[in-house]
């Protein structure tokens, strides 16, 4: 009489990755994989899949032991597992920009209002007329 001997049983042999994943069969084994592994040629060894080939991500993929993890580029935020979208800068609690703030596609741009210049360094504005009347005020102080 044939007797099954359960090889997923015995703890020494170790034919499977994953020992969990060992199921017996009559007069043999089968070996499966976890979600986000793939079954060897060889039938016994589990190796990672990259999900990250398949682009799952709005921007940028790292793929993990067993799955993937998605994130976004500078000015952009994580709204589900995959999906990046826009900061809008101009509409924080505190806006970026002295004046005017216009809203762009993973950035801001500042603006002034009419009569007054950007400080690009500062992001602030300040008054045309007012500095060209030190200036002036300067000058005069040179010559006396």
């Amino acid at each position: 009489l044939f007797t099954d001997v359960n090889e997923c049983g015995n703890t020494g042999l170790n034919l499977c990755t994953y020992k969990d994943n060992c199921v017996n069969v009559p007069g043999s084994y089968n070996c499966s994989c976890p979600s986000g592994y793939f079954l060897e040629n060889d039938g016994r060894t589990c190796s990672d899949i990259d999900e990250c080939l398949k682009r799952p991500c709005d921007q940028n993929c790292t793929n993990t032991d067993g799955g993937y993890k998605c994130s976004c580029n500078s000015g952009f935020k994580l709204v589900s597992q995959s999906k990046c979208e826009d900061i809008d800068e101009c509409g924080a609690p505190t806006p970026p920009c002295d004046q005017l703030c216009s809203n762009l596609e993973g950035s801001y741009k500042c603006l002034c209002n009419d009569g007054y210049l950007l400080n690009t360094t500062t992001r602030t504005c300040y008054g045309i007329k007012q500095s060209t009347s030190l200036l002036t005020v300067v000058f005069k102080n040179y010559f006396l």
